[in-house]
């Protein structure tokens, strides 16, 4: 008690030194909180900015070291050379590249897969060019397939997953009847544009026969899903 006595009267008997201390004190504490949560508020948006940051990546030949490491070795790379070359290096398996999807780096992994089919039955192309072959837009979802040496009236894209309808995921492209198809699914589903349903008068659940320009007794019947 006569601790507390002697300290309340030493705080009394000097008031304006007190005053200062105390604001300078206050004003110390003050400028440190605000440090802290200023720091605080900093690393919390740094955090978050690298977790919602996402880095596309794609494997490929770096055909410029190629042609490089061809021109050093021989001084004067030639066309055979550089084909020989290039012949060393295929393209990664898709099991090669799920090897990399399982990365605990890597966030998600899809790949798509293009085609071009001929037109088989009433089935007529679209094109906005002047060229009627080779332009009209198909999206298949299921098994679609075929095969591509030979252009055909149609160029077809598969997705391996929704994550690689970027146009649609971006609203570039939108589904105006019907709904998007059941990449999973194991019939042969798909989406087409406007502008050919316009032309052929197709409709969601109409059919339309597709067929490989280097085989014709292979041909694919998929169902309109969407527009």
């Amino acid at each position: 008690m006569l601790i507390l006595i002697n300290a309340f009267k030493s705080i009394t008997r000097s008031k304006g030194r007190n005053i200062l201390i105390g604001i300078i004190v206050l004003t110390i504490a003050v400028s440190t909180s605000i440090a802290l949560a200023i720091r605080t508020a900093a690393d919390s948006a740094k955090e978050s900015g690298l977790q919602s940051q996402t880095i596309t990546g794609t494997i490929s030949v770096d055909r410029q070291a190629l042609m490089e490491s061809a021109q050093s070795d021989s001084g004067d790379s030639s066309m055979s050379d550089m084909r020989e070359l290039m012949s060393q290096y295929s393209s990664l398996s898709l099991e090669q590249m799920q090897t990399y999807a399982d990365s605990d780096y890597v966030i998600d992994f899809y790949y798509t897969g293009s085609a071009s089919l001929d037109a088989r039955g009433d089935l007529e192309p679209y094109s906005t060019g002047s060229d009627t072959s080779g332009d009209s837009s198909i999206m298949p979802g299921g098994g679609a397939k075929g095969g591509t040496v030979t252009m055909g009236d149609f160029s077809i894209t598969g997705y391996s997953s929704e994550s690689a309808m970027s146009a649609f995921l971006s609203g570039e492209s939108q589904v105006t009847d019907g709904s998007v198809f059941d990449v999973g699914a194991a019939d042969y589903q798909c989406l087409i544009s406007s502008e050919l349903a316009l032309f052929n008068s197709l409709l969601v659940g109409d059919t339309i026969t597709l067929a490989n320009p280097n085989n014709t007794d292979e041909s694919y019947v998929l169902t309109i899903a969407g527009i």
